[in-house]
C-alpha cells in the first residue's frame, strides 16, 4: 500500500458561484472527468467507475464515493471515495477537499487529496502519480469550462444507486466490484501514456545529468593523478 498527499491547482474560466453549484451537482460533474461513468447516486452517496490507460497497463476501477462536508461559506467540499480494479487485486482510496477561489471573474481550484494506493497503480511512485493528476484535473477544468458556457443544461433525473454485484443489502462490499472481473462499460479509458512517458523522461533526463557530471569529476581528477604522477621525482 503506499499512501501520498498531492496538491493540485486548476483555474477554470467561469464564476465561483456557477462552478460551485456544478460541482455539487453529481450528473451534471461526472461527464467532465475523462474516463469516469456515473452508474446512480442518491443523497450524499454515489456509485461509478474510471478506466485509465498508461502504456501497455490499463486499469478498471469501480467504487461509491460520498460527501462528507459541503461548506457553501468557504467554498469548501470534501469527498470519500473508494474503488478497486474490475480486474486484479488492486485498489484505491482518496479523500479530496476542492477550496474554491474568485480572481477576477474566473475560479481557482485547490485541491488536496490523501490517497491510498495499492496493486499496479502503486508502481508509478508520487512524482508519475502527482503528474498524472495534474493532467486529469487540466482536462476536468477544461470539460467543466465547456459544459458552463453551454447557454441551457437539460435537467437529468437523478439514477438511483445500484446494489454492489455480489453483496448483501447491508453493503458489505462498499467497492461495489463486480465479481466476475468485467471491466465496467462505458466510457473509453483516459490514456495518460504521453504524461507518464513525459514525467519518466524528466526523472531519466536528471539521473543522466547527474551521471554525466560524475563522469566528468572523475575524468578531472584521473587527469589531474596523472600529472602529479609525471612531476614526481
Amino acid at each position: 500500500m503506499t499512501m501520498m498527499t498531492l496538491e493540485h491547482r486548476v483555474t477554470i474560466p467561469a464564476p465561483v458561484s456557477a462552478v460551485w453549484d456544478a460541482l455539487l451537482d453529481v450528473e451534471r460533474i461526472a461527464p467532465c472527468m475523462p474516463g469516469a461513468v456515473l452508474d446512480g447516486h442518491e443523497g450524499d452517496e454515489f456509485a461509478g467507475s474510471v478506466k485509465v490507460k498508461v502504456g501497455a497497463i490499463q486499469m478498471a476501477y469501480r467504487g461509491r464515493g460520498r460527501f462528507v462536508e459541503r461548506d457553501a461559506a468557504a467554498r469548501r467540499v470534501v469527498v470519500e471515495a473508494a474503488g478497486k480494479e474490475a480486474r486484479g487485486s488492486g485498489s484505491a482510496s482518496a479523500t479530496i477537499t476542492v477550496t474554491l477561489h474568485e480572481e477576477n471573474g474566473t475560479t481557482s481550484a485547490d485541491v488536496r487529496t490523501e490517497l491510498s494506493v495499492s496493486g499496479r497503480a502503486a508502481q508509478f511512485g508520487r512524482g508519475i502519480i502527482g503528474d498524472v493528476g495534474d493532467a486529469m484535473l487540466g482536462r476536468f477544468a477544461s470539460a467543466m469550462a465547456d459544459r458552463l458556457a453551454e447557454t441551457s443544461v437539460d435537467p437529468v433525473a437523478p439514477r438511483p444507486m445500484p446494489e454492489p454485484a455480489g453483496a448483501d443489502p447491508a453493503g458489505a462490499d462498499p467497492a461495489g466490484a463486480d465479481p466476475a472481473g468485467a471491466d465496467p462499460a462505458g466510457a473509453d479509458p483516459l490514456d495518460l501514456t504521453h504524461v507518464a512517458a513525459s514525467a519518466v523522461g524528466k526523472r531519466l533526463a536528471g539521473a543522466v545529468a547527474v551521471l554525466a557530471v560524475l563522469m566528468l569529476v572523475r575524468t578531472l581528477r584521473l587527469r589531474t593523478q596523472r600529472r602529479r604522477n609525471e612531476v614526481a621525482p
